[in-house]
């Protein structure tokens, strides 16, 4: 990950990757698309989706606000209560560097695969 500064002032992050798995870094784009769309949480603009890399609008450093905690918690609420038309997601995805696939459903046919999502969330709960 390297953060840099274009001609014109624009502060930028690129992530780049020689051996990311096939579609790594554009499923990386399709999914902060998705979070930006649901205007809940600050997520930074994808600039570029490439197969060895990702550039991204840096969000800076900062300092914590007041209430960050409490701020970020409904953000993420927020997030979460977002509707759309159907349940799942409309193209596969990343675990780490294991490809995901995720079904979608209309009418509740099938649900999408989270097994490696979980197991995502019980290391993170074990640090």
């Amino acid at each position: 990950m390297q953060r840099t500064t274009l001609p014109d002032g624009t502060r930028i992050i690129i992530k780049q990757r020689r051996d990311a798995p096939t579609g790594f870094f554009h499923a990386e784009a399709r999914g902060l698309a998705a979070l930006r769309d649901a205007h809940a949480l600050r997520v930074p603009e994808v600039l570029e989706a490439a197969d060895d890399r990702i550039v991204l609008e840096d969000l800076g450093d900062g300092t914590r606000a007041t209430r960050y905690w409490q701020r970020a918690g409904a953000g993420l609420a927020r997030q979460h209560c977002s509707i759309g038309t159907h349940f799942g997601f409309n193209h596969d995805g990343f675990c780490g560097d294991r490809r995901t696939t995720r079904r979608t459903t209309m009418a509740g046919d099938s649900l999408p695969s989270v097994a490696c999502c979980r197991r995502c969330a019980a290391r993170v709960t074990a640090d």
